[in-house]
């Protein structure tokens, strides 16, 4: 049974020294803003400290505490046909690219920069081009070496790109979601695996209903429907436990595999 202390030990230091972080005077001024500064963006006032949107930035505490759960619960045995617990790399940059989610949304939502929405964004290109490439490896069989290679061309392409074309952001993400679910289906199709389909539906359900609370978070929209709570704090909350869910999807997987060193 996993030990819960350390993991929860580990989120109450983080949460401690974020939280410090609020009583620092602002810092961004000469920052190139983000565009949003110019409305009140998610729904949030601005405040006159270095972190700018606290209720936006410490729900982002919902990542790290995810990726923490997902470090400190590993596998350390092999599964017949699951990449998570035939190579603990996976699992390991999983929970690591969870924990990274957090905190360049925390840094965005502090800022409210164009670096910050950088670190932001990449934070979420992580994450899909894992499950583009994760996909990939469950139906070719690559190897830990090919993956980390595609992986890191991948996000580097994504980087410059968010540089360079930076109107395209939604378009990448877009290519990145539906590439993995293609995927996702040619392996289902492949493969005849035993997995816990529960868990990608609570996942797919948590994001749905998170992506509606994102779309209401301009202004005017939910914008003091919901009393104090922004909508954008409840897509940070509910995206992490879909986050969580899907990582346990994966490892749920028995069946027929080969993965390579």
């Amino acid at each position: 049974m996993l030990a819960l202390h350390r993991p929860l030990l580990i989120f109450g230091w983080v949460t401690l020294v974020s939280l410090l972080l609020n009583t620092l005077p602002d810092l961004w001024a000469g920052w190139p803003p983000d565009p949003c500064r110019a409305t009140d963006c998610f729904c949030e006032p601005f405040q006159n400290r270095l972190v700018r949107q606290p209720l936006a930035a410490y729900s982002n505490l919902a990542y790290v505490l995810v990726g923490v759960f997902v470090l400190a619960s590993r596998p350390t045995a092999p599964s017949p046909g699951n990449a998570l617990c035939a190579q603990p790399a996976y699992s390991i940059l999983y929970g690591a690219m969870t924990i990274g989610i957090g905190a360049g949304s925390f840094f965005y939502h502090a800022s409210l920069t164009r670096v910050g929405e950088w670190f932001d964004l990449m934070g979420m290109y992580a994450l899909t081009a894992f499950l583009l490439l994760y996909n990939l490896t469950r139906l070719l069989a690559l190897t830990r070496w090919v993956f980390v290679t595609l992986y890191l061309v991948l996000l580097l392409a994504l980087g410059l790109g968010l540089i360079w074309a930076n109107a395209l952001q939604q378009v990448y993400m877009a290519a990145l979601v539906v590439g993995a679910l293609v995927l996702e289906g040619l392996v289902l199709a492949k493969r005849h695996a035993q997995i816990e389909w529960r868990y990608r539906a609570g996942g797919v359900a948590c994001f749905g209903l998170g992506a509606l609370f994102w779309a209401t978070s301009a202004p005017g929209e939910l914008c003091g429907r919901l009393g104090p709570i922004p909508p954008h704090v409840l897509w940070h909350s509910l995206s992490a436990i879909a986050v969580g869910l899907l990582y346990l999807y994966y490892r749920s997987e028995a069946g027929r595999l080969e993965t390579g060193d």
